[in-house]
């Protein structure tokens, strides 16, 4: 199977529409179900494990880039639109930063196993 960086995109974008779809037929209090009783402490709800995937995603553009690292402790952890808007600027800039690679980057091959890769591996389960 040929698989590209744009097809695990594409695939993420779609998972992202679903779960969007979905969190806003439940309202914003799903957002505020307990993470569970075996986490480390960092997610204590559900909107705070969702912050956490796109800010991974955010950080390493950022890191990618040599920017400063955003502080997402900002985004608030309550609003589905919130969230998801910001999940939307963090796609577009990881797009964004893509287009500055080589066809057949190494970085580019990172980016893929390093971004996506982990991703596509949880929401598949």
């Amino acid at each position: 199977m040929d698989l590209s960086l744009n097809h695990l995109l594409d695939y993420t974008a779609w998972q992202r529409k679903r779960w969007h779809d979905s969190l806003r037929n439940h309202g914003e209090q799903v957002l505020q179900i307990g993470a569970g009783p075996n986490g480390d402490g960092r997610f204590e709800v559900i909107g705070d494990l969702i912050r956490h995937i796109f800010s991974a995603e955010k950080r390493y553009v950022e890191r990618l880039s040599g920017r400063a690292l955003t502080d997402t402790a900002s985004i608030p952890n309550d609003k589905i639109e919130a969230l998801f808007e910001f999940g939307q600027q963090s796609r577009k800039e990881l797009k964004e930063l893509l287009e500055t690679f080589p066809a057949e980057s190494s970085l580019t091959s990172s980016c893929t196993k390093s971004v996506i890769g982990p991703r596509s591996a949880h929401s598949s389960a």
